[in-house]
């Protein structure tokens, strides 16, 4: 039996809420002409609660250097202020926490410019009221996407890696090697091998190894559901409902349940159901037997013209999986993007841990996400593939992961040009 190798479930997945959901304390809506800009500086006294106006949650943007008078700065904060009702401007850290951590249930956006991310997310990211930046998800998908190898060096240097680190069997290794282009990508993902278990590892917990390893196999499989999507997209319903049952621990869960009514993402590829007992029985009520989780059942509201604009494709895969036909299986490339309409708790009468979570698909192009992502955008300036995955894991506040991936790079470029970026690279670290 493979080492590492995990049975395919849901439970073995996660998902974290990608945006918050939080609001200030009490206070009146008021209309107006204008939506207001709360600018502080280091001696600015901080700003009063935020008014709720047109939209219903603020935007912070932290960035030392802002100065609405130039253009970089002042066309960002026109398309902004025609889609948030407030955005809170800040020149310096530690105001900014000051006034995140008194927000208790506005749904916030945050941007952070330049050299302050790796300052303040480590710090945002053991506050109560935020989990993630949810802007970069998409961001990092585009990066491994852009990113092209040479397939049969991959696969071998890939093999080489599960060998060394006992990720699977010999016989599976040598199989996986010989006959990779025998079969379909969907075919080994959903098959009884290595590859499921490891490379959603890998996307969840942003292991620098695995996704470098495993960077060819993420760009054909996400081609393959893309061109199946194409196929498919004619005989698909306007809206439909998926199932997925899965297991979130304790803490996820109450990250989840603080972000109802925002965003969540799953950053790996998801897998779902169009059969609800299946999803329920096989998945989401054995996790809750687990004392430590909760079982989760998703349901999953789904608009074929949202996913037909977005970047994230979906496929039926029975007819072209491992197991034909048994699982009546949906499944998504990564970095689904849903809204959390509703959370609610499942009776059963063997533990009180069942719940069921009612999602609607957004998809990655709306309006919102793309104007709060274009200063991000802009930051990441002409860098491509792997700089870019660096320069993103940096601005997370993953240095350490950052410089592994960097170290890795420089050791195998084969230019002057390369080293000489990646050495400048490891100078942000």
């Amino acid at each position: 039996m493979d080492k590492k190798q995990h049975s395919k479930s849901a439970a073995s997945e996660s998902s974290s809420p990608s945006t918050i959901n939080k609001s200030q304390k009490s206070s009146s809506t008021t209309a107006a002409a204008s939506l207001p800009t709360i600018t502080t500086s280091r001696n600015a006294v901080l700003p009063q609660t935020a008014r709720r106006i047109l939209q219903n949650f603020l935007l912070v943007w932290l960035d030392a250097n802002f100065d609405e008078s130039k253009d970089d700065y002042e066309k960002p904060m026109k398309h902004l202020q025609h889609i948030v009702a407030t955005v809170a401007v800040f020149t310096d850290v530690d105001e900014s926490i000051d006034f995140l951590t008194d927000i208790e249930n506005e749904k916030v956006f945050m941007i952070v410019s330049g050299a302050l991310a790796q300052h303040i997310i480590p710090i945002i990211q053991e506050c109560p009221q935020i989990d993630s930046l949810f802007m970069y998800t998409q961001l990092l998908k585009e990066a491994l996407l852009q990113i092209e190898d040479d397939d049969a060096k991959s696969i071998k240097e890939l093999v080489e890696y599960c060998r060394l680190q006992s990720y699977a069997s010999e016989t599976t290794l040598e199989k996986f090697e010989e006959e990779y282009r025998n079969h379909s990508p969907i075919w080994w993902y959903t098959g009884p091998y290595f590859i499921y278990s490891m490379l959603n590892y890998g996307l969840r917990q942003m292991d620098v190894d695995i996704i470098l390893k495993m960077g060819f196999f993420i760009r054909h499989l996400h081609q393959h559901i893309k061109e199946l999507h194409s196929e498919q997209e004619g005989n698909m319903p306007t809206n439909f409902q998926l199932f997925r049952g899965q297991g979130l621990s304790i803490e996820d869960f109450e990250t989840m349940k603080k972000a109802k009514g925002g965003l969540m993402s799953f950053n790996n590829f998801l897998s779902t159901s169009r059969n609800r007992e299946i999803s329920f029985n096989n998945f989401a009520r054995p996790a809750a037997l687990n004392t430590n989780s909760v079982g989760i059942l998703f349901i999953m509201n789904i608009d074929t013209g949202i996913c037909t604009k977005s970047s994230t494709p979906y496929a039926e895969v029975s007819k072209v999986g491992y197991y034909k036909g048994k699982e009546e299986e949906i499944l998504f490339s990564t970095h689904a993007i849903f809204r959390i309409n509703r959370i609610e708790r499942l009776p059963d009468n063997h533990c009180d841990r069942l719940y069921e979570v009612t999602l609607t698909i957004v998809g990655n192009d709306n309006h919102e996400l793309n104007t709060l992502t274009a200063h991000i955008r802009k930051d990441l300036g002409d860098r491509t593939g792997w700089s870019r995955l660096g320069f993103i894991l940096i601005q997370l506040g993953e240095p350490a992961k950052a410089e592994q991936l960097y170290q890795i790079l420089l050791a195998k470029a084969s230019s002057d040009q390369s080293q000489a970026e990646y050495n400048h690279q490891l100078g942000w670290v």
